[in-house]
C-alpha cells in the first residue's frame, strides 16, 4: 500500500481502540504490546515498521502498518484478550489485497459484536463470522463499495472520530 492519509484520515490495516486514554503514556501503551524498541518519530514512511498512536474523546487508538507487524505478533492479540476484560476495546482489520475485513468489540468484559467479511480468490465473497446484534451504522457502513470505508463508518457510528487525522497522531518506529 502506498497511501499513509486519504482526506487527511490515517490509512492503516489494523486499528485498536481502548477506551483507557490517560492511563498510559504512550511508552506504557506500546508495553503493554510488548514494542518495547520503538522510539517517537516526525513521520513514517508506509514501507517501515512503525505504529501511530492517538488519544481521542477517552480513547486511545493503535494503528499498524502495512507490513502487519502488530497483527503479526502473538503478543498484540494476548494483549487485546487483557485489555477487553478490563475496558471497552475496539479493533478493525483490513485485507490488503482483496475486500477482507473483521472488527470486534468489547464491552464490559464480555464480546458483544464480531463480524468478519472474507473475499478468497476462488470463491465468492461471504460473512465468515457474524456474531451479536449488528452496531449502529453497520448496516449504512455495508453499502459502502470500499471495505476500508466499511471499517471507518462502523468505528465512527462507535463514536470513535478523529483518532486517524493526521494532527492527532503521533509516530512510532524502531
Amino acid at each position: 500500500m502506498e497511501r499513509i492519509f486519504e482526506a487527511d484520515v490515517l490509512f492503516a490495516p489494523f486499528f485498536i481502540y481502548v477506551r483507557c486514554a490517560g492511563e498510559y503514556s504512550d511508552a506504557d501503551f506500546l508495553a503493554l504490546f510488548e514494542v518495547r524498541n520503538y522510539k517517537r518519530k516526525a513521520s513514517v514512511s508506509h514501507e517501515c515498521q512503525s505504529a501511530a498512536i492517538s488519544s481521542v474523546d477517552g480513547w486511545m487508538m493503535l494503528a499498524d502498518d502495512w507490513g502487519y507487524t502488530l497483527w503479526n505478533r502473538p503478543a498484540t492479540h494476548r494483549t487485546i484478550g487483557r485489555l477487553a476484560q478490563q475496558y471497552d476495546l475496539f479493533t478493525c482489520f483490513l485485507g490488503d489485497i482483496d475486500d477482507s475485513y473483521h472488527f470486534v468489540l468489547y464491552r464490559d468484559g464480555r464480546r458483544i459484536r464480531e463480524y468478519q467479511w472474507l473475499c478468497p480468490a476462488l470463491s465468492p465473497p461471504r460473512a465468515t463470522i457474524d456474531y451479536g446484534i449488528p452496531l449502529p451504522g453497520e448496516a449504512e457502513a455495508n453499502l459502502q463499495a470500499d471495505h476500508w470505508k466499511r471499517i471507518v463508518e462502523v468505528a465512527e457510528s462507535l463514536g470513535l472520530k478523529g483518532h486517524r487525522r493526521e494532527s492527532s497522531i503521533r509516530y512510532f518506529a524502531p
